[in-house]
């Protein structure tokens, strides 16, 4: 089974840099893709320079503060994703810089094709396995425990303290009323 894991993963990492080596761009696809769309939204926004490397954006009628020195903006996740959100690529825009210099080197083409080059090893034959005594002279034994018959349950098991809550059925709210 693990050898056909191995495998499977091996197939998946040969086709995705083959794919990534292919690509002329310093950006993944996928990322590329991203920024388009954080571009399209950053459009609708207007930018106003507060200093020489911090901006204001407004957008849909709140503002955000975007520091392009210190690569944050106030929503965070120019912070967390280390790639620019829409606020921040309207200040990059605003200073008529390139998006991509704002992005992290994680998501380079070459990181990708770096993280895809390496091998992934197999295991060696049963007979070649350095296996410890201390683990190979304990006994595991399987679960002995059964599950309870029947089907499961929907609700919890209300403890003694508690009330049980009246609930109404929609018959029954029906029926009275035709009373």
């Amino acid at each position: 089974m693990l050898e056909a894991i191995r495998l499977v993963i091996e197939r998946w990492f040969n086709d995705r840099l083959a794919a990534t080596q292919e690509s002329d761009e310093h950006l993944t696809p996928e990322v590329k893709q991203k920024l388009s769309a954080e571009l399209i939204k950053s459009r609708r926004y207007t930018a106003k320079g507060t200093t020489e490397r911090k901006y204001r954006i407004r957008a849909s009628g709140r503002y955000y503060m975007v520091d392009l020195q210190k690569k944050r903006c106030e929503c965070n996740e120019f912070d967390l994703d280390q790639m620019p959100c829409s606020h921040a690529i309207a200040a990059i825009t605003e200073a008529n810089e390139s998006v991509e210099d704002y992005v992290h080197s994680y998501y380079w083409r070459s990181s990708l094709v770096d993280t895809y080059s390496g091998d992934v090893n197999h295991l060696p034959p049963i007979e070649n396995w350095n296996i410890p005594f201390e683990i190979a002279s304990e006994l595991v034994l399987p679960n002995l425990s059964q599950r309870q018959a029947g089907r499961p349950r929907k609700t919890r098991v209300r403890s003694a303290c508690e009330r049980p809550t009246q609930s109404t059925s929609t018959a029954g709210a029906s029926s009275s009323r035709k009373k």
